[in-house]
């Protein structure tokens, strides 16, 4: 599995709004799924969320 990072997780997503290979997306998905269940996973979201909040 592939460390839990803001990087990754943004990775992922980009995967999944933006890459047309279904088998991309569904591993994108996985991840994203492990991601949510992980102990680091509120913390890369707060990273993310503060990293946009200080973008606007």
């Amino acid at each position: 599995m592939a460390t839990v990072s803001k990087e990754n997780v943004l990775q992922a997503l980009d995967v999944l709004l933006n890459n047309p290979s279904n088998e991309l997306k569904q591993e994108a998905s996985k991840y994203l799924e492990r991601v949510q269940v992980s102990p680091q996973a509120w913390t890369v979201v707060d990273e993310i969320l503060r990293e946009n909040s200080n973008e606007q």
